[in-house]
């Protein structure tokens, strides 16, 4: 989905979800080495989207859903951090271990971000980012509509 021009400015409950669902099985399907993708609320860490590659990982993320707060305080501390030293915008955070990289995109208005997990011997970050930013478009609806 390249939802740029395809998102009107105000969308029902059910297109935001549809376009949402669209997003996460977009990533699936383009990305090397895919994991996890979802979309989550920074109020309460609650995944309003998500898609994997493996129902074991689904049932994982519904079930640490409650511990994505802890990734919601990181991402606001670095926010923070980027605004103090003068950085409007943060796009993407990057976080890698020995097997997995995880790159993050957070929305303009810093309410929504969305997590990939990949396989960091797949993973192609360059990639990875342009999903991210193609998807700024339903970002900044998620943060003026909900």
């Amino acid at each position: 989905m390249q939802p740029s021009n395809s998102l009107h400015l105000l969308m029902t409950g059910i297109e935001i979800q549809k376009a949402l669902d669209d997003l996460c099985a977009d990533m699936k399907a383009k990305l090397p080495g895919f994991r996890f993708c979802g979309i989550l609320s920074c109020a309460d860490g609650s995944i309003i989207a998500h898609s994997t590659a493996d129902p074991e990982l689904d049932k994982i993320a519904s079930e640490v859903a409650p511990f994505f707060s802890i990734i919601i305080d990181q991402v606001k501390l670095v926010v923070a951090s980027c605004a103090s030293i003068g950085v409007k915008e943060t796009h993407t955070l990057l976080i890698e271990t020995n097997k997995t990289t995880f790159v993050s995109g957070i929305s303009n208005k810093g309410k929504f971000f969305i997590v990939l997990s990949l396989e960091r011997e797949k993973a192609n970050l360059g990639i990875a980012r342009a999903l991210i930013e193609a998807s700024r478009p339903l970002a900044t609806i998620l943060d003026e509509q909900l």
